[in-house]
């Protein structure tokens, strides 16, 4: 996300005039003393006003939730040392002012007792100050994952964007902004984690093919205690989502066929088996010799004196059927 041109169209209007360290290394060191006679603030043309600290808020749209007190810290003393190399962007709020972006530079300099900053102003609608905020931090990579999906989300239902208007913002693919806000469907435990840094986001996202809660979490600890790898989270994930093999044998029967069954074979003595139900399936049975042959021949003409035994038929050639 370092390359400027991503920042998405109309964005760079708000960032004109003097921005990278170096331009900025350039010029006067900038001296900060008490404002005496505050000066109107106008809007910036290249050049960057000094705003009262007490005039200015924190930004609605931030998608950054923790500010890490150890960065904050290296922030005031660099601050300290070598002045403000690179002004804050604010836009006009009624009488007051709000952060577009340069929280972190508000922040240390409220620590170093500043009186005022200086900052650009810049004219930004709602959608522009969450824009700026997410690339603001996604260029130096400072949002967590959960931060990124939960700024993903704002972007889409509070202005109607899709996924494919999303990316096109950030400067990242629809895939990836669709990866990323699967995040969002983890139980809160594992949020926590992502947030900590204890998971990475391809960890949350393979922890995502387990449907049970307190699998996921063993196996998520299992990660941030280094017993697992990403790698082989996600092979575990890969078989966890191959479906069962669905059974072959045959449904248990009905209790009342299941003891026709038995009745049938203790009746003839042979070996009766019955697939279906009482209103549709199919008998078989099983005889060993001709003379069961013919038992169940006589059984099922119900006629034995006026048709023939099996053993008659065979010797006329014709067919037997059962």
């Amino acid at each position: 996300m370092s390359n400027n041109s991503k920042l998405g169209r109309g964005l760079d209007k708000l960032f004109a005039g003097p921005r990278a360290r170096a331009e900025a290394a350039e010029e006067p060191a900038l001296e900060i003393a008490p404002v005496v006679k505050p000066t109107p603030v106008r809007e910036s043309n290249g050049e960057p006003n000094r705003v009262g600290l007490g005039k200015i808020d924190p930004n609605p749209w931030q998608p950054r939730r923790d500010f890490r007190a150890d960065e904050l810290d290296d922030l005031v003393g660099s601050m300290r040392e070598h002045g403000l190399l690179q002004p804050i962007t604010l836009r006009r709020h009624g009488d007051r002012f709000e952060i577009i972006a340069g929280e972190r530079r508000f922040r240390a300099a409220r620590l170093l007792d500043w009186p005022s900053i200086p900052a650009f102003v810049r004219d930004a609608s709602d959608r522009d100050m969450l824009e700026l905020a997410i690339l603001e931090n996604l260029q130096r990579s400072d949002l967590n994952p959960l931060d990124v999906a939960i700024a993903y989300r704002r972007l889409m239902d509070e202005f109607k964007l899709t996924q494919e208007d999303v990316a096109v913002k950030v400067g990242t693919s629809r895939p990836q902004v669709a990866n990323t806000l699967r995040l969002l469907d983890l139980p809160p435990e594992l949020k926590v984690m992502l947030t900590k840094g204890e998971l990475t986001a391809g960890a949350g996202r393979a922890l995502l093919g387990f449907a049970d809660a307190r699998r996921q979490l063993e196996l998520a600890r299992q990660v941030a205690q280094g017993q697992l790898t990403v790698r082989q989270l996600e092979e575990l994930a890969q078989l966890n989502r191959k479906p069962m093999p669905r059974p072959t044998g045959p449904k248990p029967l009905e209790p009342n066929i299941a003891e026709l069954m038995s009745s049938m074979g203790r009746t003839l003595g042979m070996k009766v088996s019955i697939r279906g139900s009482a209103d549709r399936g199919t008998l078989t049975v099983r005889y060993g010799d001709r003379r069961q042959l013919d038992t169940l021949y006589r059984a099922l003409s119900q006629r034995t004196s006026a048709r023939p035994s099996v053993q008659q038929v065979d010797e006329e050639g014709d067919d037997i059927v059962t």
